[in-house]
């Protein structure tokens, strides 16, 4: 049970984190191959389920000012890759996630008045080596986790704000039940926290404003706000600082399968996070940003019998976008039609530098 709660966790923190700015160190080995089976393309839980994220604009700062809005240009395709570190107590000893870098392939499919639409796919993933006194089966069941979500497509739609309102993603069909609900979670959570919500009103440097909003994360629905102030605009270039704070209630959790023999119940969850964002607005993401959170969360297993628990987590992250042509060598095809490879299969998925 701790194995799989601590998964979840981790998983939850892609998008939690958002992370950045390690682009320096290209992802080298190829991914794996898309399993033979066609993919499942479903859409994730509707944003209307939750309450509407709110804006709230504390002070508009210093002339001269601007509304800042999300404007990406619809044919880019950009390289995102973020690495990320977890470390949490399990038990009597302290369990470290060894570095794990993502690499993601997005392209702007859509940009309108309303807003943007783009796609983007998991075509790397990266875990550095076990720190000595970490549990290797525990290590090898986390990193047999983040093998799944290779090759998932996430497709998002967001308002000029930054909002997005709308997920669907598309995961390999051989994906197990708890597997597919796990990593499509972590898609989506990756997906609706990849950019801040900006204000509708006009800032300058000094300017802040809060953003409240309902998330889901682990199975667990947070309340979560974010102070963000600017520190600096040039142009499109908008450089941020932010904090932010996470809390959950008394709920039970969906343990599918397993609801029939035991529950899980988180009793409480508080969590405290920071850092920085350096915002193009002519992309979906920024351009480098780096997150640290720290959390705990006290969960009760009742089977058979009760059992309390608990989860501490530290996590640090950086994440970083690129144009795809900067970071991945063209194909033939594209050199000929120039057109993007289809990732549908091995041979044809772009590799990194």
């Amino acid at each position: 049970m701790k194995t799989r709660t601590a998964s979840s966790l981790f998983l939850a923190g892609l998008s939690t984190m958002i992370g950045a700015a390690a682009m320096a160190d290209d992802p080298k080995t190829a991914p794996a191959a898309t399993p033979a089976t066609a993919p499942e393309s479903k859409a994730a839980a509707p944003a209307e389920q939750l309450p509407k994220t709110t804006v709230e604009l504390l002070d508009a700062g210093a002339e001269p000012r601007k509304v800042l809005r999300f404007a990406p240009t619809v044919g880019d395709e950009l390289v995102q890759k973020s690495k990320q570190s977890m470390s949490s107590p399990m038990g009597e000893q302290e369990f470290t996630v060894p570095p794990t870098t993502f690499g993601m392939v997005t392209k702007i499919d859509r940009v309108d008045d309303k807003g943007a639409e783009w796609t983007s796919e998991f075509v790397k993933i990266d875990m550095g080596e076990v720190e000595a006194g970490s549990d290797p089966q525990m290590a090898e069941m986390i990193k047999a986790t983040m093998s799944e979500v290779l090759g998932m497509k996430i497709k998002s739609s967001a308002l000029p704000s930054g909002e997005v309102v709308k997920v669907t993603y598309e995961s390999p069909a051989k994906l197990p039940a708890d597997a597919a609900s796990m990593t499509e979670s972590a898609g989506e959570e990756l997906s609706r926290n990849m950019t801040p919500c900006l204000p509708d009103k006009a800032v300058g440097v000094g300017g802040k404003w809060k953003v409240h909003r309902k998330m889901k994360s682990g199975g667990m629905v947070l309340t979560q706000t974010e102070t963000y102030t600017v520190k600096s605009i040039d142009g499109d270039k908008v450089s941020l600082s932010f904090e932010g704070t996470q809390n959950a209630e008394k709920q039970q959790i969906d343990m599918g399968a397993q609801a029939a023999t035991m529950e899980l119940w988180v009793d409480s969850h508080n969590g405290t996070m920071s850092g920085t964002w350096d915002l193009d607005l002519k992309r979906p993401a920024p351009t480098s940003a780096t997150v640290k959170m720290n959390a705990e969360t006290k969960l009760s297993m009742k089977g058979a019998q009760e059992m309390p628990m608990g989860q501490k987590v530290a996590m640090e992250a950086t994440m970083s976008i690129k144009p795809k042509e900067a970071v991945m060598p063209k194909s033939g095809a594209e050199n000929k039609d120039s057109a993007p490879t289809d990732t549908s299969s091995k041979e044809s998925r772009p590799k990194f530098k």
